[in-house]
């Protein structure tokens, strides 16, 4: 996650994240996926942001 404000200009991949994904579907033809996430990710200002109940869904 990036771009928050000028202090807070990136969120987890090389400042560390910590994340658990959940794949409930996956397929083709149609593709689909659907998961679950929560975790967290840490900002290079030291913050740690908490993500809850995240949901993410794609379908072609």
């Amino acid at each position: 996650m990036g771009n928050w404000n000028p202090e807070t200009f990136i969120c987890g991949s090389m400042m560390g994240h910590n994340m658990k994904v959940k794949v409930i579907t996956a397929s083709t033809k149609p593709d689909v996926i659907e998961a679950t996430f929560e975790g967290e990710l840490t900002c290079n200002t030291g913050e740690v942001m908490k993500v809850t109940d995240g949901k993410f869904y794609y379908h072609e």
